[in-house]
């Protein structure tokens, strides 16, 4: 099945789509960060899974705490 890019309900929890502009406004504020930021840490962590962009986030520095979604 092809995917409707046009649904706008539950994201998924585990890997940020980029292509989507209301993940990228939820994961921004969610860390504090700005939309290039988010794309930079994306392409440095080397995929697009949560757990993993976190991880680079806390190393960098940019985030302290994480308290989930």
């Amino acid at each position: 099945m092809s995917e409707n890019l046009r649904k706008t309900t539950k994201m998924d929890d585990l890997r940020i789509n980029m292509r989507q502009q209301y993940e990228i406004q939820y994961w921004s504020r969610k860390w504090g960060i700005s939309a290039l930021q988010l794309e930079w840490a994306v392409k440095a962590a080397g995929s697009n899974v949560v757990k993993n962009i976190e991880n680079y986030l806390r190393q960098t520095g940019k985030i302290v705490e994480w308290y989930g979604a």
